[in-house]
């Protein structure tokens, strides 16, 4: 069960970063924006050899790129074809097309009907995602079933509105598919330097990363319900526990620089001087992180993730002696932050830890499986 439950999990992974939605004439023009300038700049000017030598490197390098996207998108590396990328990469061919086209002076560089092209693809895209779509929906025992039916119908929907009972499938998946999810206070086992107590073995930060995550992941949610408490309709508990935590020692390089500055004083110029010292704190911090899902209605665990983060936090003061008047804006407002700024501790180095090193890894390995809209 559990090698299956990898497979899936893989598969969903791979399929949360695609791209989602059928670009625009508007994007695809400012994405060629280059391209567009220097045909309009060529067709006002038809004569001018360097601007039409511009202009068709703009335009082979734009329609080389995308022949070799396109190449790429049909290969064998994808498991299941990226379809709306492979329509987007078709849809900027057709621009480029309609934009020589469009003039006398380019026309011959036309080689082939897009358009035609498109809509076979969107055809045969259209017919594949809505099977693949009812396929997980159906399925029984796949736990990431309905997101993968629903983010197949989504791009049904995208290429095709209407097609079928597409939109009713849809309606069906999320009310089948959807999660009470609820997020267990996040544990410390004290296997580093840094140590906690706590009655519960709870880590002092749990508030803190849960309220996070939740509220990212709760942004134009679809698939999940987040719960403040484990009761009887929850279906999936997410259980996180810090490892380990190790800060490093303090480190500190302080330095001098010498200001010398002519100002006009009365009638007279004169140089005045100061010396600002600039201390440089730097703090590294490292955590290990493990995240497991688990289905506990029936009492299966769905997922198990490590993460690890490191990273290193600097803070700059700076005081003065000699003349203030020989200190530059950037001296001034430097040496003003340093006398109200507070020092971080280690809680506080915490939540930036798992803020800048482990929250990304979690949205990009998990989140997907929490909000389909990820």
């Amino acid at each position: 069960m559990k090698f299956l439950v990898v497979i899936f999990l893989i598969l969903f992974e791979n399929s949360v970063f695609s791209q989602e939605y059928i670009l625009s004439t508007v994007a695809i023009e400012k994405k060629e924006h280059s391209t567009v300038k220097s045909f309009e700049k060529f067709t006002k000017h038809p004569k001018r050899n360097r601007l039409k030598n511009h202009f068709l490197k703009d335009y082979n390098r734009s329609v080389s790129e995308y022949e070799k996207k396109l190449s790429e998108l049909n290969s064998d590396a994808y498991s299941e074809k990226p379809w709306i990328e492979i329509l987007n990469t078709l849809h900027s061919l057709y621009f480029l097309d309609s934009l020589v086209t469009s003039h006398e002076q380019t026309a011959y560089l036309h080689s082939k009907d897009y358009k035609e092209l498109i809509d076979s693809v969107s055809v045969e895209a259209t017919k594949n995602l809505y099977e693949v779509g009812n396929k997980y929906l159906n399925e029984k025992g796949n736990v990431f079933g309905s997101a993968i039916a629903y983010r197949n119908f989504k791009k049904v929907l995208e290429i095709s509105p209407g097609y079928k009972n597409t939109k009713d499938l849809l309606d069906v998946t999320i009310l089948k598919g959807k999660k009470n999810v609820y997020f267990a206070p996040v544990q410390y086992k004290n296997q580093g330097n840094y140590f906690e107590i706590s009655s519960d073995n709870a880590s002092v930060t749990s508030n803190f990363i849960i309220d996070d995550l939740i509220k990212n992941l709760s942004i134009n949610n679809i698939g999940s319900t987040f719960e403040r408490s484990k009761g009887f309709e929850t279906d999936w508990v997410v259980n996180m526990t810090w490892n380990s935590i190790n800060i490093a020692p303090e480190r500190k390089h302080t330095y001098d620089i010498k200001r010398n500055r002519v100002i006009r004083d009365g009638n007279t110029d004169v140089t005045v001087s100061a010396t600002v010292t600039i201390t440089e704190t730097y703090k590294t911090i490292d955590g290990n992180m493990t995240v497991i899902v688990d289905d506990v209605k029936n009492n299966n665990e769905i997922s198990r993730h490590n993460f690890l983060g490191t990273i290193t936090h600097t803070m700059k003061e700076a005081k003065y002696k000699g003349d203030k008047r020989a200190l530059t804006y950037e001296d001034n407002a430097l040496i003003t932050e340093s006398l109200y700024r507070n020092k971080v501790n280690d809680i506080k180095l915490i939540e930036m830890l798992f803020e800048q090193s482990i929250y990304q890894q979690f949205i990009s390995d998990l989140g997907g499986l929490f909000n389909w809209n990820l």
